[in-house]
This record gives C-alpha cells, sequence and structure tokens, in this order.
C-alpha cells in the first residue's frame, strides 16, 4: 500500500530549498519517526518550516520515497549545507527521496491557508509541528494533491461558477468573508484554498456594487461569468482597461 507523508525540513538546521536548487535530484531525508512504515514508492510533500526571518512555512515541493530508513550519515555534497557541524556527520536514520518537484517561491502552498482549510485542517503538521516526518490520510492526501494541481494556474470558468453558487447561498450582498460557510464549503469541492475562494467572491461582491462598471474590476473572465449570472450586462467603459486574464 502506497502512503502518503510530509517531510519537514527547518531553514535554521538545513538549507533544503538551496540544496535541491543546486541540481540535486535526491535527498537523505532525517526520520524521527514512522520509520519501519515509510517505504519505497511513497509519495512525499516536503514542507519548509518557518525560519527567522523567513516567509511563511508550507509545502514547496513534492517527493517520493526511493529507499527506506537506515542509519547513515549526510552524503558529501548534502554536508555542506547543515548549519552545524555536529549535524554534517551524525549517524541518524535517514530517508532517500527522489522524483523531486519543487514549486516557485510565490506558490508555496503556505501553512495559514491549510489550517483554515476544510480538510486538510487536520494534518498532523499542524498541531504538532515537532519532528521531520507526519503521516497524511487517504482524505488528507486527496486534497494536497488537488491544492498542488491548481497552484499557479489561472481560474476557469466551472470553477468561477462555483463560487458564484456561494454567492447566491450567501443570500446577501457576499464580502468573501473566510467564516462564511458557503466559500468553505465550496472550496472543498475544488482544488482551491477557502483564501482564494473568497478572494473571488469579493472580486464578485465588488461588482454587484458597482453595476454601472465604471471600474475595471475583476479579469475579462471573471466579468463575462458573472454577467451571465447575474443576467445585467455591465457597462462598457471597463472592458478595455480589464486586467489580465490569468490573474490568480
Amino acid at each position: 500500500m502506497i502512503r502518503t507523508w510530509i517531510f519537514q525540513s527547518t531553514p535554521t538546521d538545513f538549507e533544503i530549498e538551496e540544496f535541491i536548487a543546486s541540481r540535486r535530484s535526491t535527498c537523505l531525508w532525517r526520520v524521527s519517526r514512522h520509520g519501519a512504515e515509510i517505504a519505497v514508492g511513497d509519495h512525499v510533500f516536503l514542507w519548509r518550516a518557518k525560519g527567522r526571518g523567513t516567509t511563511e512555512g508550507g509545502i514547496f515541493g513534492r517527493a517520493e520515497v526511493v529507499d527506506i530508513a537506515r542509519c547513515r550519515i549526510p552524503d558529501r555534497v548534502q554536508r555542506d549545507f547543515w548549519k552545524k557541524t555536529a549535524d554534517r556527520h551524525s549517524v541518524e536514520p535517514r530517508a532517500l527521496v527522489g522524483s523531486i518537484l519543487i514549486l516557485e517561491p510565490k506558490n508555496l502552498i503556505r501553512r495559514s491557508w491549510l489550517a483554515d482549510d476544510p480538510l486538510a485542517g487536520g494534518l498532523a503538521i499542524l498541531s504538532q509541528p515537532q519532528g521531520t516526518n507526519f503521516r497524511v490520510t487517504d482524505e488528507q492526501a486527496a486534497r494536497l494533491d488537488r491544492l498542488w494541481c491548481s497552484v499557479g494556474q489561472p481560474w476557469s470558468r466551472s470553477e468561477l461558477v462555483i463560487v458564484l453558487g456561494a454567492y447566491g447561498k450567501s443570500g446577501k450582498p457576499l464580502d468573501g468573508r473566510l467564516t462564511d460557510a458557503a466559500i468553505r464549503d465550496a472550496a472543498a469541492t475544488i482544488g482551491r484554498t477557502v483564501q482564494q475562494m473568497a478572494g473571488k467572491a469579493r472580486v464578485f461582491a465588488d461588482l454587484t456594487h458597482s453595476l454601472s462598471g465604471a471600474l475595471p474590476i475583476g479579469t475579462l473572465l471573471e466579468r463575462k461569468v458573472w454577467e451571465e449570472w447575474s443576467g445585467t450586462k455591465l457597462g462598457a467603459t471597463a472592458s478595455s482597461s480589464t486586467p489580465r486574464e490569468k490573474e490568480q
């Protein structure tokens, strides 16, 4: 049975992103627990903890286990990226991960997004962040897969229609608050975070409050979908200054 894990790295201990950027396709990862369960072929989401002066922690990559946890020291290249001399030569259980994929820094799947997610909010790393290895349930893994696949991708028409469905359920001018149950429920049906859904809800609320369309609110696709949903034609004056359609 293939399992899914989160493997965590702490910037104050090891420069993981710099190490991977040095064109290394594999990485020996400390295993602080679950060593007997981590198997070849298991899926891994790579998590960077928040370090001193760094941005928020979260998922920055994914990989696959290519060798089980064994007691060994870091390889010669990897040693240079450990901050403490003792860590460069310590013999500890380490699993080898490969097939590493890394997100652009701006696309980090942030810890705060996951903490507020209706499906991923129960991740073990959120409640007990100490350690390097964390189990991920099948439901959580499916959710992380969907979030991963949507990272950096433009919104589709069908996704915007789902946001509008949440807008309609609110029964009032929607302000996109994260506490809105309709927004949270809608987020669970697609690969978008609650924060992203709320942002689109705010766009549709702004369009509702500015029916003349005098302001360049939303992307071209957002305005078109809103017009179809509302049956109201926005003012033509803003169409030439509509923001780019791939805006997130």
